[in-house]
Parts: C-alpha cells; sequence; structure tokens
C-alpha cells in the first residue's frame, strides 16, 4: 500500500490535536473552570480580572474545548450567551467580538455565532501572552 507524502500537510481545519491542544490548555486553564455535564464555563478570581477582550476570548476558547470534550456542546455561540455567562454589559462584548473579527482571530457564522478555530490558537496566545501567569 502506497502513500502519498502530501497526506501529512493535509488537516482539517477543526482537528485541535498535539501541540494546540497543549496551548489551548495553558491558555484558558489559569482563568476557568468548565463542567462537561452542564457546559457551564467559571471564571476564577483572576479570570475575572481579565480585560474584556481577553475574558471574551478566553471564553470562546473555553467553548472550544468544551466541544471537543463533550460535542452536545458546540464551539459556536451568540453574543447574548457571551453577556450572561460572561457577566459583562453587551454594550461591551460585541465591540470586542468586532475587534476579534478584524484580528482573524474570532470568526462569525451566518447564524450570528461567533467561535475560535482551532487554526487560531497561534493568534490568540499572542493576545493573551500577557495576561497568562508564568510558569
Amino acid at each position: 500500500m502506497t502513500t502519498d507524502p502530501l497526506d501529512a500537510i493535509f488537516v482539517t481545519t477543526e482537528e485541535l490535536e498535539g501541540e494546540l491542544r497543549e496551548k489551548l490548555a495553558k491558555m484558558i486553564l489559569p482563568f476557568v473552570r468548565i463542567n462537561p455535564e452542564k457546559g457551564t464555563i467559571s471564571f476564577n478570581l483572576t479570570g475575572q480580572k481579565l480585560a474584556t477582550k481577553q475574558k471574551v476570548l478566553i471564553y470562546l476558547l473555553s467553548r472550544l474545548a468544551l466541544s471537543t470534550r463533550n460535542p452536545e456542546f458546540q464551539a459556536t455561540v451568540l453574543p447574548k450567551n457571551i453577556e450572561s455567562e460572561t457577566e459583562l454589559p453587551g454594550g461591551t462584548v460585541r465591540p470586542k467580538l468586532t475587534e476579534l473579527i478584524r484580528e482573524k482571530v474570532v470568526f462569525q457564522d451566518d447564524q450570528g455565532r461567533y467561535s475560535v478555530r482551532s487554526s487560531s490558537i497561534h493568534k490568540s496566545w499572542a493576545i493573551l501572552e500577557s495576561a497568562i501567569p508564568k510558569e
């Protein structure tokens, strides 16, 4: 059986493996805890102190992580859910989502739901790096 040498370079945009999973965990672990059965994301004290943009991004990254653990919960989420679960006012969440879209870190689908794709993990790291506690 022969394999195409190019097979190694093709991946789906939704794959979240190896280094990307590790980086995702390092980004969100200092700030939140996730209940995979209930689908809840709880910010700890450190997470509550994040700037609005960072908090929105951590929430979306947490949804991505949750979707890999329990497929019942999607990585995509409406702004009103972000507002209620992060306890941030809508007047601050939507402008930050727009900013993150412009930076090509967050994506909006045709139903108005927002998400971070695995292909944006490295860009997310650049935004959050200064907030992540050093090991």
